[in-house]
């Protein structure tokens, strides 16, 4: 193991912090035009059970941060284990639409389709920290599928997290 005494190597740093596993959710909602967009995360966090509030964060530089610093209502979608390859689209593409028959509506709030657990969510506010916007919501309404294996994250790839069970 090699320690690094007052420096931050930004690639030793990332591979540091890469040895903490996390779980996989996309946060979708809709563009200026009503179509339905998406956004790969790793950095979900419950906030508080009561009232129910949840935080991410959105890079400055993504490509979608203008819309979902914008976007009033969206969705947490966390993955299950076989929707890699849905993960991946969503990841860094400008593209970022989601399909038509890949998502269900909260309202006008998408909904990924075979998550594990979708969280319908209203932004409570935002605040900016170093290069991330981390966004705060209350989170209206829920669905969850119970124990399953989740799609993770961990020291550069993704991974199965398994459930197990009640």
């Amino acid at each position: 193991m090699e320690f690094h005494p007052n420096t931050l190597d930004p690639r030793a740093y990332r591979g540091a912090l890469g040895r903490f596993a996390t779980g996989v959710a996309l946060v979708a909602t809709r563009d200026d035009v009503g179509a339905p967009r998406a956004i790969t995360i790793n950095s979900f966090c419950s906030v508080s059970l009561d009232p129910p509030i949840v935080s991410w964060a959105i890079d400055e530089a993504s490509d979608r941060h203008r819309l979902f610093v914008a976007a009033r209502d969206f969705s947490i979608n966390i993955l299950s284990a076989d929707q890699q390859a849905l993960a991946e689209r969503f990841t860094r593409r400008t593209e970022a639409i989601i399909e038509e028959g890949g998502y269900d509506l909260d309202g006008s709030v998408p909904l990924i389709r075979g998550a594990v657990s979708r969280l319908t969510c209203e932004t409570r506010f935002m605040q900016t920290v170093g290069d991330h916007t981390v966004i705060f919501a209350t989170v209206r309404r829920f669905e969850d599928k119970g124990p399953a294996d989740m799609l993770g994250y961990c020291n550069g790839r993704f991974t199965t997290i398994c459930a197990q069970g009640d």
